[in-house]
């Protein structure tokens, strides 16, 4: 199937105009946010009304309706294949970020390691303890956990 037409499809689904741009864009924006300032940050767009769960809510529901009807179809390998391409994806990702930041845990913990507190160290590795993620929040109240985890989580491995 041409590029294009998966392109149109996945349109359909998920509303051009809130799927990547603002989707993406918004829930990394929150997410650097909490990272950095912690969990205050929910608190603050809390207190000026603003309902940035929706638009995550509308992905995680359009995704799993997807996901789920392609499971009825081919069944419990396209969900080995969406963990697979997710673990891909975190070590392209993560090898990305690597050259510019040096190749050693503490130059990771400058990246990831905000927004939480250092439980312990070693050479080789590192225990962070967060309060929560948003992705996973919001796909407990969708009760969408096992799907969202493998396309979010299953990478940080």
């Amino acid at each position: 199937m041409e590029k294009h037409i998966i392109e149109n499809e996945v349109k359909k689904l998920f509303w051009d105009e809130l799927h990547n741009f603002q989707v993406e864009r918004a829930t990394k924006i929150i997410e650097q946010l909490t990272a950095a300032f912690g969990d205050d940050v929910v608190k603050v767009i809390k207190e000026i009304n603003v309902d940035w769960r929706e638009p995550l809510k509308l992905y995680m529901k359009n995704t799993v309706t997807i996901i789920e009807k392609l499971k009825e179809v081919y069944g419990d390998e396209m969900i080995e294949i969406l963990k697979e391409n997710c673990a891909k994806d975190a070590l392209k990702r993560g090898q990305h970020i690597s050259p510019n930041s040096g190749n050693t845990l503490d130059a990771f913990l400058k990246v990831f390691g905000k927004g939480g507190s250092l439980v312990s160290k070693n050479q080789s590795e590192a225990v962070i303890r967060r309060s929560g993620c948003l992705v996973s929040q919001v796909a407990r109240e969708l009760g969408v956990e096992d799907i969202m985890y493998c396309l979010h989580c299953y990478g940080d491995l």
